[in-house]
């Protein structure tokens, strides 16, 4: 981070400067007493079940030389100390004032899957020619973000990733990152139970756009009917738009498609064409590729070095991993699932090679009153596929098995599991050599438990 003085800290808070020297030069921002450096000014977030302020001193101690505040009873006479309104909605505004400071490429990426692969293979498109800073992890809240951006100092880019819990969040945090390329992965089911409907989801996602201007560039999944429609066109009229995926009208086109253990596929862009062999499966893969790639291309990266780029994107990388395991192949995707991503999980089960292909499934969360239809959805997708075994995990995933046996699915080769040790159980009855087995669910199943339980706990090989 490039040194800030107090005397701006305070313009971008439109705080009250308490005690110490408006001068004072501050040389990081740190929200956390375990990362704390000397010279830093300490923002203390009060969160549900903390507070900040009860580690103010501690901050000191560990060299932090200012301080926000937001409570009447602080006061401080042998430091820099700042009173605002809100320490968390402060800390937002400093990123704000401090991303201004930067004439760079900014790439945002939202959408209801998706999110943090695009933005790794984002910064693979990159890493050809560019420097940058991204968001680590998924750490793309009203936290994460600024924390990303004060991280910018000499890079040529950054990168950085948008969830959301509401409405309004996605334009709060576009309004910090000011993107001049963003990205909207698609449009799915994510967070149903708290904005109720599709069509709240999609302007969520949307409100990317309040932060960018007609100089910017946002790059929608042409794939996706609610991202084509006359209703997002509207929403984007004062802001170049390009498409990515496999339509006539995508900019950023993969025709001639090979979805194996591997991808490979042929690029179609006004900036060239290449044939691109992707390290990781999936066709979902090959999507978020392309806008990784397109958002390269817009940043300013040569064609060869994007596409170079994208093809060091490894297994290592996602969190959807293959293990190979006594002759086993596993799809290890237990970090989270939405109805979207668990389907674009078991085309990667069905397009792997493999004797015999088994899912297992568990709950779907977040989806509220939705839950039974998405998981009926996922059911009915599954009576197309031919898998030979379906295991589900807990009460919604039944479901899952419910709509699959109505339509035909064979009820011997369906197993119900209450919990993931009935379904290890099961497992370990019927795989044999030379299968293939997707496990997925959401974190709150804990469908790692299956994987560490086979593989005598992820001792396995990563493909």
């Amino acid at each position: 981070m490039k040194p800030l003085t107090i005397e701006q800290i305070v313009h971008a808070t439109g705080g009250i400067l308490n005690s110490g020297d408006a001068s004072v030069e501050i040389s990081g921002i740190c929200t956390d007493t375990r990362k704390i450096e000397k010279g830093c000014l300490f923002v203390p977030i009060a969160g549900d079940n903390y507070d900040g302020h009860d580690f103010i001193n501690e901050a000191i101690a560990g060299g932090a030389i200012a301080v926000l505040f937001h409570k009447e009873h602080f006061t401080y006479d042998n430091i820099v100390s700042i009173k605002v309104d809100n320490t968390t909605v402060a800390y937002g505004n400093i990123a704000k004032y401090y991303r201004s400071l930067f004439q760079i490429p900014v790439v945002a990426i939202t959408g209801s899957v998706g999110k943090t692969t695009t933005k790794d293979m984002t910064a693979c498109a990159f890493s050809g020619s560019k420097t940058f800073v991204k968001t680590p992890a998924n750490h793309n809240n009203e936290i994460g973000l600024p924390t990303t951006i004060f991280e910018i100092e000499n890079q040529d880019a950054a990168i950085v990733e948008m969830g959301m819990r509401g409405l309004g969040q996605i334009e709060y945090l576009s309004k910090i990152a000011a993107p001049t390329i963003g990205i909207i992965t698609n449009i799915g089911s994510s967070h149903m139970e708290l904005l109720g409907s599709k069509e709240n989801i999609f302007k969520a996602k949307m409100e990317i756009c309040k932060g960018m201007n007609n100089h910017s560039t946002l790059l929608l999944n042409g794939d996706d009917a609610m991202l084509t429609s006359d209703v997002a066109r509207d929403m984007t009229k004062t802001i170049k738009v390009l498409y990515f995926g496999t339509s006539d009208i995508c900019t950023f086109r993969a025709v001639d498609i090979i979805d194996a253990d591997l991808c490979k596929y042929k690029l179609i862009t006004p900036y060239g064409e290449a044939t691109v062999k992707l390290q990781v499966a999936g066709t979902h893969n090959i999507i978020n590729s392309l806008a990784a790639i397109g958002a390269a291309l817009c940043g300013g990266v040569a064609f060869l070095d994007a596409v170079r780029g994208i093809e060091q994107y490894g297994p290592e990388s996602i969190r959807q991993k293959i293990i190979e395991y006594n002759n086993i192949k596993i799809i290890d995707d237990t970090y989270n699932a939405s109805p979207e991503s668990m389907k674009a999980s078991l085309n990667v089960l069905m397009h792997l090679v493999g004797t015999r292909k088994i899912a297992v499934l568990g709950n779907i969360f977040e989806l509220g009153n939705f839950a039974e239809k998405a998981h009926r959805d996922v059911g009915n997708f599954i009576s197309r596929l031919g898998l030979d075994f379906l295991v589900t995990v807990g009460n919604d995933a039944s479901y899952i098995a419910d709509e699959a046996i109505t339509l035909d699915f064979n009820t011997e080769k369906i197993y119900k599991c209450n919990n993931t040790d009935e379904a290890t159980i099961i497992l370990r009855q019927i795989i044999k050599s030379g299968d293939v087995v997707l496990i997925k669910g959401s974190r709150a199943m804990k469908m790692e438990l299956i994987v560490a339980a086979l593989t005598d706990k992820n001792g396995g090989k990563y493909l």
